[in-house]
């Protein structure tokens, strides 16, 4: 009699458990916005939905599929009857769906939570960024924390982050070099040259510098009786260095800059206008 007891008790708590796992439809983002912006928004929306207790994300490509079906666009907008009976063929409990609209120069943002069975709209919050992209996470993750009922994470100030990428053309390791010398030396930088790194996707900031060099003058030198080049020279080596900075999320362009490097034989390297245009761009990027 025990042993049914305990089984039946067993039985009751693991069914508990099961129906306590609410399983979540997250689809596209709708609206106004780049593709990688929407990407972004859906993947934190999932990611928040994962780290909380009582909750389980469908896999995206079982919800694309299903849209494929029903001959719905994974990136159009899909009206509320569309969405529950997706997310009925999914097997969801619950479906979030998210849009975004440019506002001036920020973005807003809104997200519901829908009741698969019933169609009914539980939850919806909305919010507006300040600063454009830059705090656009922290601004999902708000609003999914409001719709969870969760006390919303405290935000934790990170360093911006800067992706040395690809520099090509003359002397490119050299230029390279000099400006990752100068950027770890800022401190107020985290830098790495892996640009899918979680340092990169974890960060409310982060940028890739890229850069092209080309030799725009070369170094002349005395000749001898005979024609031959001396060791003494006459005018320095001239290199030109096109620098583009973007951002590493969204891949808009900051600012693409052309700088001088002179170099000579007795005098070295000349680099103030490589290093002031790197220190300038720094505080540029900090202040965004």
């Amino acid at each position: 009699m025990n042993k049914k007891i305990i089984t039946i008790v067993i039985a009751f708590l693991s069914f508990s458990a099961m129906a306590q796992e609410r399983k979540v439809a997250v689809f596209h983002p709708a609206g106004n916005a780049s593709n990688d912006v929407k990407e972004i928004i859906r993947e934190q929306i999932s990611s928040d939905i994962v780290n909380t207790v009582g909750y389980t994300v469908l896999e995206r490509q079982l919800l694309d599929k299903l849209l494929a079906e029903q001959r719905i666009q994974v990136g159009g907008l899909v009206e509320d009857s569309q969405i529950v009976e997706v997310g009925k063929l999914a097997g969801a409990n619950l479906a979030f769906v998210s849009s975004i609209s440019p506002l001036d120069r920020n973005l807003f943002v809104s997200v519901k939570m829908i009741d698969v069975q019933t169609a009914r709209i539980i939850k919806q919050s909305t919010g507006l960024t300040q600063s454009g992209t830059v705090d656009l996470i922290n601004i999902v993750r708000k609003l999914t924390s409001e719709i969870l009922g969760n006390i919303p994470p405290p935000v934790v100030e990170s360093k911006p982050v800067i992706v040395i990428g690809a520099f090509s053309g003359y002397k490119s390791e050299d230029w390279k070099n000099k400006t990752k010398e100068i950027l770890i030396n800022d401190k107020r930088f985290d830098i790495t040259t892996e640009q899918n790194s979680p340092l990169v996707r974890n960060a409310s900031k982060a940028y890739i510098v890229k850069a092209f060099s080309t030799q725009t003058k070369k170094q002349e030198y005395f000749k001898d009786d005979k024609g031959r080049p001396t060791e003494i020279p006459i005018s320095p080596e001239e290199i030109e260095i096109s620098f583009d900075i973007v951002d590493a999320k969204t891949t808009v362009s900051y600012f693409a800059q052309k700088v001088k490097v002179t170099i000579g034989v007795w005098s070295g390297i000349n680099t103030r206008q490589l290093d002031d245009f790197i220190n300038s761009s720094a505080n540029q990027l900090v202040k965004k």
